[in-house]
């Protein structure tokens, strides 16, 4: 099995880039080939004004074409306003990010390479709720 690695990406539906799903195609590539142990995906919330949502679609093709069951989560919709900003205070249901991240590196038993193709916003979170998990398991960003 390869390096553990969790996917960060502003993949939507209608495209506004295809860099997006090209990236995640790749991650996808180097997952079937045993190069990484693609452990996990997570997709920004579209911005305010988008007329997209999330293509939760791509990463379900691609799971079927590779073989792969990488699961997948929506990130915050509330933009971080303070640095150091931990999720404690977001409303149920916008942590679901945060918590998908956390529970990907508690549970791997190796650490963990976080790739980010889109906004920070989840990652940053989930740093600053559990810095100590964070140190112990995410190999690199």
């Amino acid at each position: 099995m390869g390096t553990p690695i969790f996917h960060q990406t502003d993949l939507f539906h209608p495209h506004e880039d295809p860099d997006d799903h090209w990236d995640l195609a790749c991650v996808y590539a180097l997952a079937h080939a045993g190069d990484f142990d693609l452990r996990g995906v997570l997709i920004d919330h579209p911005p305010t004004g988008h007329a997209g949502c999330p293509d939760a679609m791509a990463i379900a093709q691609l799971n079927r074409i590779t073989g792969l069951a990488a699961p997948f989560a929506v990130g915050s919709a509330v933009p971080v306003t303070v640095r150091g900003e931990a999720p404690g205070h977001r409303v149920a249901g916008d942590t679901q990010g945060v918590e998908f991240l956390l529970r990907t590196l508690e549970n791997s038993p190796d650490p963990v390479v976080i790739t980010i193709v889109g906004s920070c916003r989840d990652v940053s979170l989930a740093g600053a709720a559990a810095p100590e998990l964070f140190r112990a398991k995410c190999r690199a960003v």
